[in-house]
C-alpha cells in the first residue's frame, strides 16, 4: 500500500472456500471483507494492539537520530498501515450492502451476516462503522504527518510524534474492539487493557493537578514572596521527577518539566536578594505550563470516564424523588477520580468529611454540559509545550 494512496484491504484465505483453475486444481478464493466474522475482526484488532505495544519508544529517547529514522519511524508507519487496513475491514464488514443470493435484494450492512436484522443491530453496526472510519482517518493523518519533513523535526519532537501515533492507534483499536464485542455478545480481550490505560491516565492527571495546585496555590506571588513561592515549586518539580509515574509521562512533557527545573535552579542561585520581577516572569511561565499539562483531559478515555461518572452522579443525586441529605461514601470516593477535571470540583474533593449534595449540583451541571457527547466543540489534541 502506498504512503499517499487509499488504504487497501488485506483479504484472508480459508481452506473451505475454494475454486478450480484451468487444470482442475483447487485454488483458494479470497473472502470478501463482509464475510469476515466478528471474531476474525476482533482477532485482527488484538494483533494490531499487540504489535503497537511491542514498540519500545522510550529506548530511542537517548539515542542518535539515525536509529529514529532507520528503525523507529518505519516501524511506527508499518504499524499504522496495518491498523488502517484493519479498520478498513471493519468498515466494510459493518457498512457495505450485500446482495442476497436467493432474492437478489440488497440487504442491510454486511454485519447482518453475523447479527440479527433489527433497528438496534443496524444502529450498532453504523456506530462501529463510524468509529472505524474516524479511527482510520486519524491514523492516516498520523502516518502522513510522520512522512512529512521528518528529518527537519528535532529528535524529541519526532520521538513524541511516534509516541502519540502509537497511543492513538492503541486507543482506537481498543474502542472499536469493545464496540464490536458489545454488539456481538463477545468477551472483550482488550477491556482489561482499556482499564489499565484509563487508570494510568487518571493517575497522571492527578499528578498534574497536584502540581498545578502547588503552583497556583494562593494566587500570584508578589515581589516580596516570589522567592519563597518558587522554592516551593522547585520542591514540587523535584518530587514529580522522583515519582514512579514520571517515566510514563509524554516525552515533551518531561523535557519541559526538566527545563523548568534548570531555569528555577539557575534563578534561585543567582537571585538571593535581587531581581524579583524576573522571578515573577518565571512564575508566570510555570503557571502557564502547569495549566497546559492538564491538556491530558482531552484524552478520549478520560472524557468518556468523566462523562459517565458525572451523569451517573447527577442522576442519583438530583433526578430522584428527593435530594439525599449527604452523598453516599462509595459515590464520594468515586468522585475523587475527577480530580484535575475542574477547579471547583477539585476544591470540593479536597474537603474532608461528608459532602452536601447541593454543593455539587452546579459543578456537576457545568461538567455535564462541557462533557456532553453532543456538544459541538474543538477536538483538541493533547497540548504541546514546545513554545515554552
Amino acid at each position: 500500500m502506498g504512503e499517499g494512496g487509499q488504504p487497501g484491504v488485506r483479504v484472508p484465505f480459508i481452506e473451505e472456500n475454494r475454486g478450480e483453475d484451468r487444470t482442475g486444481q483447487a485454488i483458494p478464493i479470497p473472502l470478501k471483507s463482509h464475510e469476515m466474522g466478528a471474531r476474525d475482526l476482533q482477532e485482527s484488532l488484538i494483533k494490531v494492539v499487540e504489535r503497537a505495544q511491542g514498540i519500545e519508544i522510550r529506548r530511542y529517547e537517548q539515542r542518535e537520530e539515525g536509529p529514529l529514522h532507520d528503525e523507529l519511524l518505519p516501524t511506527i508507519k508499518e504499524a499504522l498501515s496495518e491498523a488502517i487496513d484493519t479498520f478498513t475491514q471493519v468498515i466494510e464488514s459493518y457498512s457495505t450492502p450485500i446482495t442476497d443470493d436467493d432474492t437478489g435484494a440488497v440487504s442491510d450492512p454486511a454485519h447482518a451476516s453475523f447479527g440479527s436484522d433489527t433497528d438496534s443491530t443496524r444502529h450498532g453496526a453504523e456506530r462501529i462503522a463510524d468509529m472505524s472510519f474516524v479511527a482510520r482517518w486519524e491514523l492516516h493523518e498520523e502516518r502522513e504527518e510522520l512522512g512529512k519533513n521528518s528529518f527537519s523535526k528535532e529528535m524529541w519532537n519526532l520521538v513524541n510524534a511516534c509516541s502519540s501515533a502509537r497511543r492513538r492507534l492503541i486507543a482506537s483499536a481498543i474502542a472499536v474492539e469493545n464496540a464490536i464485542c458489545a454488539q456481538e455478545g463477545l468477551t472483550s480481550t482488550l477491556h482489561d487493557l482499556y482499564l489499565r490505560e484509563l487508570n494510568h491516565s487518571l493517575e497522571i492527571r492527578k499528578v498534574y493537578a497536584l502540581f498545578r495546585n502547588t503552583v497556583v496555590g494562593k494566587g500570584p506571588p508578589n515581589p516580596k514572596n516570589v522567592r519563597q513561592r518558587l522554592r516551593k515549586v522547585a520542591t514540587a518539580i523535584a518530587k514529580l521527577i522522583r515519582s514512579d509515574i514520571y517515566g510514563e509521562l509524554r516525552t515533551t512533557d518531561r523535557v519541559q518539566i526538566e527545563g523548568l527545573r534548570s531555569r528555577l535552579a539557575e534563578w534561585l542561585r543567582a537571585n538571593h536578594d535581587g531581581d524579583p520581577y524576573g522571578g515573577l516572569r518565571l512564575w508566570q511561565d510555570i503557571e502557564n505550563i502547569s495549566e497546559l499539562l492538564l491538556g491530558i483531559n482531552n484524552r478520549s478515555e478520560l472524557r468518556e470516564h468523566d462523562q459517565s461518572l458525572v451523569s451517573e452522579a447527577y442522576s442519583s443525586l438530583f433526578e430522584t424523588d428527593g435530594v439525599p441529605d449527604s452523598i453516599a461514601e462509595e459515590l464520594q470516593v468515586r468522585l475523587q477520580s475527577l480530580f484535575g477535571r475542574d477547579a471547583e470540583v477539585d476544591r470540593l474533593i479536597v474537603i474532608q468529611g461528608p459532602h452536601s449534595p447541593e454543593n455539587w449540583k452546579s459543578p456537576l451541571e457545568s461538567l455535564l454540559e462541557s462533557l456532553s457527547p453532543n456538544r459541538q466543540e474543538t477536538d483538541w489534541p493533547e497540548v504541546s509545550l514546545e513554545s515554552f
